[in-house]
C-alpha cells in the first residue's frame, strides 16, 4: 500500500496531492552513452510492416517493400507526403501473403529488370517464389505486373529467408531458409542436405537459360559435380539467413542468421561454405551427427539471447558522413533494437562495438547509392531510420551503483520508501518460480503521468473502455504500443482504429523488489534477491537489476549482461525436499524484450492490471485519465473463487501476452492478451504453428481436452522450449 496516504485512505480520506519526490538520484545511464541515435526520416508517409529498403541505380528513389505485397517507392531525400505503389503483388497474386525483397540488375540502366520475393502460401513446395520484373516508367517508379517471370521456387515455411544481392561476378545470390518452425530444431533435417534448395545462399546466372530453366547455373558453383546435390547452392548450413549483403569494396558477402535458442550469428558466406545449422547453433553443438558434406566454418561473432534475440544482417559502410564507420559491417537486433559495427581484416575481427541502442524493431536496413545507411522499424505502421551522432556521445553519469544511492527508500534494507515513493499492487502477478515483487513507483517533482481525455471521434462503432463479462471474456480488442520517446500509443484494432498518448515525465522510476523464501515451512527466510528497475530517461525507458547482499542490507547494480546466483530451496513438495535452482539476474537487454513499445513499457501500469489505480490517480501521480482508458481488469489466476476462464484469461495475458500480441515478437500467430475476445485470440481449436508434441489432432488449446492442447505441453515442460521463455525455468503447477 501507500506508505504516505495508506493511514489517511483507511480513514476514508482521498489525498489531493502527493507528496513530492525530491530524493532521486537515478538519471542518466551507468554506462558511457553511445556514440549514435535513431533519427526519423520519412515521417509523412505511413507505412506498413516494411521489410525491405532498397535503393532504385540512377533514379534517386527507394523502393520500400512492405510485407502486405505493395512495394511504394518514394525520393531519396524521404520529404513527401507521398508514396507511389510501384508493383501490387496482392493484386497480381491474391494467394500472396508475405513481400519480402526487391533487387536491381547491375545492368538496370540499359535492361530496366528487377527481381522480387515473395510467398503465396506457407509449407508448399513452390510458395516461395523468385520472380524477374521489368521496370516500365522512372519517376516514379513502375513495375509492369504482367512481365513477370518466376525464375525458381522453393519451399514456404517459418524461415524463408528471400533475401537477393547481385554479386560483382553478375550472378545473383539468393537466401533460403529451413522452411520450418522454430522447434524443434530443423525437423526438415535440410540443414545439412545438400539435395534441396533450403537453408542455403543459392547461386543464379539470370541472364543465361539452361534447359529446363529460366536461369542458367553457374559453372564454377561448388556442387554442380555433385551427385544428388542441386547445383545451385552456393553455401548451406544458415537457419534463416536474414539479409545478405556485398561488400561494395572488399566484394565479401555477409549474412545475418537468426538463431534458434542461444546464438544470433553473423557469417562471411564464401564458396560450398557449411555454416552448421542444425549441427550447430554458431559455436554450440546441436546435433554433431547430422554434418553435411564439409566441414563447419564458425561465425564471425556470435551474439547470446542476453543482447540480441533475432539478428538483422546489414551493410558494410562505405558512406563518407562517418568516417569513424568506414568499412565497418552494420547490423542491429530486431528483438533488442542494438545496432553494432565489426571491423574485419579478412582473416579476424579487429573491433566490434555497440553503436547505438534504439527502441525499435530494427527489420532491414538499405544502402544508398552514397553508402549511407538506413532501417526499418517493423510494425503495422513502420518508421524510417538513420544514424546520427549522440551529441552525449561518452559521457558518463553518476548512476547510482548501490540501490540505497538511488533516492527511492528511506530505509533500503526494510524497503521504506522515501517521500513522494508510493508503493502499488498489481492484479495478476507473473510467475517468478516462488518468488514475489513488491511494486513502487516514483515520479519527478510536481509530476505525474498523463493518458489521453477520450479516444478521437472517428471511433464510433466500438467502445472507448473493453468490458469484461461476467465470465471474464472482453468484447473489443486492444492492442497497445508505444512511440519511442515519451509517449505510449494505445491502438483499438478490428479495422476501427483510435489511438490515445500517455506520456511519461523525464526521470520517472518503476520498481519491484523480488523475494523468495528459502525455506516454504520458514516465514523467516525469505529473501531478498533483487530490485529491478524501469527508468525513463526523457528518450527512452532502461532496465537495470541490483543485487541484494547476503546480509539484505543493500543491493549492488548488476552489469549490462546480467548475472546468476544459486539458490537452495527447501520444502515438503519438493523431491527430497529440497532443490537447487540458479536464479538469473536478467541482462538489461533481455528486460527490454518483455517491456517493449506494444506493451507500453510499464507492464504493471496499465489499467487493466492495477490493484486500485485510484489511488495513484488520488496520489498525484496518474492523470484522471489514466483509470478510464478500460473496464478489462484482469482477476488474480489463483483466486479460486473466481470464473475459471476469466483466470485462465489473466494467467497468458500476465505470462505470454508481451510477447503473443499483434507485433509483439512472438513466432507464432495467437495472440494472448485480456482484451482480444476468445475467438481472436488464434489458440482455442487452432494449429499449433510451432510444434504439437507428436499428438494426434493436437490445437493450441483444444476445447475440453487439455492434454491435447499444445500450449499447455508447452508451460508445462522445463528445459529448453519452455514458456515463458524468460524470467521462470519453473512450472507454475
Amino acid at each position: 500500500m501507500f506508505a504516505r496516504c495508506l493511514l489517511i485512505y483507511c480513514l476514508g480520506f482521498i489525498p489531493l496531492c502527493s507528496a513530492q519526490w525530491t530524493t532521486s538520484r537515478l538519471s542518466g545511464s551507468p554506462e558511457a552513452a553511445a556514440p549514435f541515435v535513431a533519427e526519423e526520416v520519412l515521417s509523412q508517409v505511413p507505412m506498413k510492416a516494411v521489410l525491405d529498403l532498397v535503393a532504385v541505380p540512377g533514379l534517386g528513389q527507394w523502393v520500400c517493400v512492405q510485407n502486405s505485397g505493395q512495394l511504394r517507392v518514394v525520393p531519396n531525400e524521404m520529404q513527401t507526403a507521398q508514396a507511389d505503389i510501384a508493383l501490387d503483388l496482392k493484386a497480381l497474386h491474391a494467394a500472396c501473403d508475405h513481400a519480402y525483397g526487391i533487387v536491381f540488375h547491375p545492368q538496370f540502366a540499359s535492361n530496366r529488370l528487377c527481381f522480387v520475393t515473395y510467398t503465396v502460401g506457407n509449407k508448399l513446395d513452390d510458395g516461395s517464389r523468385l520472380a524477374r520484373f521489368k521496370v516500365v516508367q522512372d519517376k516514379p517508379l513502375r513495375i509492369d505486373p504482367a512481365s513477370e517471370e518466376v525464375l525458381i521456387t522453393w519451399r514456404s515455411g517459418g524461415h524463408n529467408g528471400a533475401a537477393m544481392a547481385f554479386g560483382a561476378d553478375g550472378f545473383l545470390y539468393l537466401s533460403t531458409g529451413d522452411s520450418e518452425v522454430p522447434a524443434p530444431p530443423d525437423p526438415l533435417l535440410t540443414g545439412q542436405d545438400i539435395s534441396d534448395l533450403l537453408a542455403s545462399v543459392l547461386r543464379l546466372d539470370v541472364d543465361h537459360l539452361d534447359e529446363g530453366k529460366k536461369y542458367a547455373v553457374p559453372r564454377d558453383n561448388p556442387f554442380v559435380n555433385r551427385p544428388k546435390a542441386r547445383p545451385e547452392i552456393w553455401a548451406y548450413g544458415l537457419r534463416n539467413p536474414w539479409k545478405i549483403a556485398f561488400d561494395r569494396v572488399t566484394g565479401k558477402l555477409w549474412c545475418g542468421d537468426v538463431g534458434w535458442e542461444l546464438w544470433e550469428n553473423i557469417y562471411l558466406i564464401e564458396r560450398g561454405g557449411n555454416y552448421g545449422w542444425s549441427t550447430t547453433e554458431g559455436n554450440s553443438s546441436i546435433f554433431p551427427e547430422r554434418l553435411g558434406p564439409s566441414p563447419v566454418s564458425p561465425p564471425v561473432v556470435s551474439h547470446s539471447h542476453t543482447e540480441a534475440a533475432s539478428i538483422t544482417g546489414g551493410y558494410v559502410y562505405r558512406g563518407l558522413q562517418f568516417p569513424e564507420l568506414v568499412g565497418a559491417y552494420i547490423y542491429g537486433d530486431w528483438e533488442t533494437g542494438k545496432i553494432w559495427a565489426l571491423w574485419h581484416d579478412g582473416q579476424r575481427v579487429v573491433r566490434h562495438e555497440e553503436i547505438a541502442d534504439t527502441p525499435y524493431k530494427i527489420v532491414t536496413f538499405g544502402q544508398g547509392e552514397d553508402g549511407e545507411l538506413i532501417f526499418a522499424h517493423w510494425s503495422d505502421t513502420s518508421s524510417i531510420h538513420r544514424l546520427v551522432r549522440n551529441p552525449l556521445a561518452g559521457k558518463t553519469s553518476a548512476f547510482p551503483r548501490k540501490l540505497s544511492e538511488t533516492g527511492l527508500f528511506a530505509d533500503v534494507a526494510a524497503q521504506t520508501p522515501a517521500r513522494g515513493v508510493y508503493a502499488f499492487d498489481v492484479q495478476a502477478p507473473m510467475w517468478a518460480d516462488g518468488a514475489s515483487g513488491q511494486r513502487f513507483i516514483a515520479l519527478p517533482a510536481s509530476a505525474a503521468a498523463s493518458a489521453p481525455a477520450k479516444p478521437p471521434a472517428n471511433d464510433k462503432a466500438l467502445p472507448a473502455s473493453p468490458a469484461i463479462d461476467a465470465e471474464g471474456r472482453s468484447n473489443a480488442t486492444l492492442e497497445r504500443s508505444s512511440g519511442p520517446r515519451v509517449e505510449t500509443k494505445i491502438n483499438v484494432k478490428n479495422d476501427r482504429s483510435v489511438e490515445g498518448k500517455m506520456t511519461w515525465p523525464k526521470d520517472s522510476v518503476l520498481a519491484k523488489t523480488i523475494t523468495m523464501p528459502l525455506d516454504a515451512a520458514k516465514p523467516e527466510t525469505l529473501t531478498k534477491l533483487e530490485t529491478q528497475l524501469l527508468h525513463f530517461d526523457g528518450v527512452a525507458w532502461a532496465a537495470y537489476s541490483y543485487r541484494w547482499n547476503d546480509a539484505g542490507s543493500d543491493a549492488e547494480l548488476v552489469g549490462n549482461a546480467g548475472d546468476e546466483r544459486q539458490l537452495l530451496l527447501k520444502g515438503n513438495d519438493l523431491p527430497g525436499g529440497q532443490r537447487r535452482q540458479s536464479y538469473r539476474f536478467h541482462s538489461r537487454a533481455e528486460c527490454m524484450r518483455c517491456h517493449t513499445m506494444w506493451t507500453g513499457f510499464t507492464l504493471g501500469i496499465h489499467p487493466e492490471q492495477l490493484v486500485a489505480p485510484e489511488k495513484l490517480v488520488a496520489a498525484g501521480l496518474l492523470d484522471d485519465n489514466f483509470a478510464k482508458q478500460t473496464t478489462a481488469r484482469l482477476t488474480n489466476p489463483h483466486d479460486e473463487t473466481a470464473p475459471l476462464e476469466a483466470r485462465a484469461r489473466a494467467w497468458l495475458h500476465t505470462n505470454c501476452a508481451h510477447c503473443h500480441r499483434k507485433d509483439g515478437g512472438g513466432a507464432v500467430p495467437m495472440r494472448l492478451n485480456i482484451e482480444l475476445p476468445l475467438a481472436e485470440m488464434n489458440a482455442v481449436d487452432a494449429k499449433p504453428t510451432r510444434g504439437d508434441f507428436g499428438m494426434a489432432e493436437a490445437d493450441v488449446i483444444t476445447s475440453g481436452k487439455p492434454w491435447q492442447s499444445a500450449l499447455l505441453h508447452r508451460v508445462a515442460q522445463t528445459g529448453t522450449g519452455h514458456m515463458p521463455m524468460l524470467g521462470t525455468s519453473t512450472v507454475d503447477v
